[in-house]
């Protein structure tokens, strides 16, 4: 069995990855606090990578809005709050979109996930364009023939 760590979170952070978890449960699987915030890291990762400048921004929001409901000035939700200042920028970016399929697609490749990565890859086809597409799936077929292979041989 893994050892567990706790981790105090705000109650609206709480709420937040709680809210997320059901969201996910509609997709047919049940994960754990544990998984979601994993994966939310992991994109927030890849976020970081491609635009740093636009992470700052959102854990500065997010820290002051804390820092507000904590002092008892700010009431709402820091999550909508966030969603209101920066689900724009994102959405309006479609570099920044771009950068963060492909840098999340690379990690699952790297990462020998290569159902995920081509998941991703087909479904995001469009936005990374034609010819890293190409790249992408001569990349997973050949890993794929090389773990079959291995299989096989094995």
């Amino acid at each position: 069995m893994s050892e567990t760590r706790t981790v105090r979170l705000s109650e609206d952070a709480y709420n937040v990855v709680k809210d997320l978890k059901n969201e996910i449960r509609r997709i047919g699987n049940t994960y754990s606090m544990s998984d979601v915030i994993t994966v939310s890291a992991f994109v927030l990762n890849t976020l970081l990578k491609t635009a740093p400048d636009t992470v700052k921004s959102m854990l500065d929001t997010a820290r002051l809005l804390r820092l507000k409901k904590h002092r008892g000035e700010f009431k709402g939700s820091i999550f909508d709050a966030l969603i209101s200042e920066h689900a724009d920028k994102l959405k309006n970016s479609r570099g920044y979109q771009r950068e963060m399929v492909e840098e999340i697609i690379r990690r699952l490749i790297d990462d020998k996930h290569l159902d995920a990565a081509a998941d991703l890859l087909f479904n995001y086809r469009d936005l990374i364009g034609e010819e890293k597409f190409k790249d992408f799936s001569a990349e997973i077929l050949m890993m794929k023939m090389k773990k079959e292979k291995s299989g096989l041989d094995g």
